[in-house]
């Protein structure tokens, strides 16, 4: 058992490094998509349109003959400082480079996170799997503007849960969150988690019904004033605060049909929820026949299974969730995914279902301590489905590129 729990942790660190090296040429040789940065020179300009055009129209909204990007701005704004400062020496900066910083700073974020949670052997698998084993490797090796506010967005959620638990001020959990709402306007949603903690860990005596208050003021203050930021913004380009972009922006020619029953419908739930929870790799077929070739299966690009990118999540249907902690992020996820499932946007040449991001930290933050609280360390078993289902998405992510 030794011997193969030594096997295992090797082979851990070796594939971290391959994949890691991978992720970075990814990010470095990638250069297409780059709304943000786009958008980034236009603020430069005093301008809130596109003052140079993307190479992709898509998704992108024409208003009174000028292209807006309807995505909340604040990854623009974070690249902004570089984008600048890469221009004085007349070179141009990419969200590739971005991306990898945060990449790194989740890593680190994690880490701190789950020396407070799991065995302390059993963290870099931990960080592995989220990692690679996650529909995050999707949108960590493609530095796309879609991908790249997912990023985004989940660096700062983990970063918020860390301050949490380390007893910063709520003030600044209230700032974090709303950047978040502003990079990806329902992972703002999470904010839930800490408002329900706050009343659940208060009791019904006066004084700590007025602590709960003041602690909630905290939070919602920053959090509305900047969400407040981003009506503001969208009434600065459509002259209407009610106007964010997606019900007359350019779409692909796939997504048109979809758009026509409603950017939030019920109808939209079934697709997906079959995207979330139930497609699976395509076959490839020699034309004509039932024979295979390379490379043999290909990723649905309109998203796959969350049981497919991370089949180790299976697990969170095997717990009762005793802990007012436990059933509070159980809650959280639920409550993201509520928007996300009626969207009209399932998500197009993706790996994984990226939408489920916006709640996919708050799941592996309750499946590490369901299963730690449970378990001295990770199993065998576990270790090796982390590190093949790692293999498996990498397969499926680069077949298909």
């Amino acid at each position: 058992m030794t011997a193969i729990s030594d096997l295992l942790n090797k082979t851990l660190k070796i594939l971290f490094v391959v994949f890691a090296f991978s992720l970075i040429a990814f990010n470095l040789l990638n250069k297409s998509e780059q709304h943000y940065v786009l958008l980034a020179q236009s603020f430069m300009h005093g301008k809130l349109y596109f003052v140079n055009l993307p190479e992709s129209l898509s998704d992108t909204m024409k208003f009174q003959d000028k292209y807006y990007w309807p995505n909340p701005p604040f990854p623009a704004v974070l690249v902004m400082p570089f984008v600048l400062l890469f221009s004085y020496f007349g070179l141009t900066f990419y969200q590739g480079y971005m991306s990898l910083v945060l990449i790194a700073g989740t890593i680190v974020v994690l880490y701190k996170l789950l020396k407070d949670i799991c065995y302390k052997d059993d963290i870099y698998f931990w960080i592995y799997g989220f990692t690679f084993s996650t529909a995050f490797i999707g949108v960590a090796t493609r530095p796309w503007s879609w991908f790249f506010a997912h990023v985004v967005s989940v660096f700062l959620i983990f970063l918020a849960y860390l301050l949490f638990k380390r007893g910063i001020s709520l003030i600044y959990i209230g700032i974090i969150f709303g950047l978040i709402a502003l990079t990806r306007f329902t992972a703002g949603l999470g904010i839930v988690f800490y408002i329900l903690t706050l009343i659940v860990d208060s009791k019904l005596e006066k004084k700590l019904l007025m602590g709960m208050l003041s602690n909630l003021l905290k939070l919602l203050i920053p959090f509305f004033i900047i969400l407040g930021m981003l009506f503001l913004y969208n009434f600065a380009r459509y002259g209407t605060w009610k106007e964010i972009g997606y019900s007359k922006n350019n779409l692909l020619s796939v997504h048109v049909p979809d758009r026509e029953y409603g950017v939030f419908s019920f109808k939209h739930l079934p697709g997906n929820l079959y995207y979330l929870f139930l497609s699976f790799p395509k076959p490839v077929l020699i034309e004509g026949t039932h024979v295979f070739k390379f490379p043999y299966i290909l990723a649905d690009p309109w998203g796959n299974s969350i049981f497919l990118t991370s089949p180790f999540f299976l697990l969170l249907f095997t717990y009762s969730y005793k802990k007012r902690s436990s059933l509070i992020l159980l809650f959280s996820a639920l409550f993201i995914s509520i928007p996300i499932l009626l969207y009209f946007g399932i998500g197009y040449r993706q790996f994984g279902y990226k939408y489920s991001l916006d709640f996919l930290p708050y799941l592996f933050i309750l499946l590490v301590s369901e299963y730690s609280s449970k378990n001295k360390q990770l199993s065998l078993k576990m270790k090796s489905l982390i590190i093949l289902t790692s293999l498996v998405n990498y397969y499926l992510m680069t077949s298909g590129a």
